[in-house]
């Protein structure tokens, strides 16, 4: 699953038929609960080669940044230690994420923000 910010914080998703996966329930849940606007639309090429952030999630993985490495449309999810950092989102998502597996780690069977 996709998400993107814009420069004043906004997140989207798609909105399509394609069936959200579990880490994107979360890390939407995770960002309503962090007060952030939420929106589902279209995903066109442009806005996502100039968004403010850019991420993927992952049921394995979690929420990981990603980046428009061409202008040909190909995405690439960015490795610990790339040379892109994440902005504020994607350190708030990787805190998060971290926590979730602390606590699922310790036993807690609710897990959900």
């Amino acid at each position: 699953n996709l998400l993107w910010t814009d420069a004043d914080g906004r997140i989207y998703h798609p909105a399509g038929p394609a069936l959200p996966g579990v880490m994107l329930d979360w890390t939407l849940a995770e960002l309503r609960r962090a007060g952030r606007e939420i929106i589902a639309r279209e995903a066109m090429l442009q806005e996502l080669a100039s968004a403010a952030e850019l991420f993927v999630t992952s049921a394995v993985k979690g929420p990981m940044t990603a980046v428009i490495v061409s202008g040909d449309g190909v995405c690439s999810v960015l490795q610990p230690n790339s040379a892109a950092a994440p902005g504020p989102v994607g350190k708030y998502l990787a805190q998060r994420y971290a926590l979730l597996l602390a606590r699922t780690a310790a036993g807690e069977s609710n897990c959900m923000p």
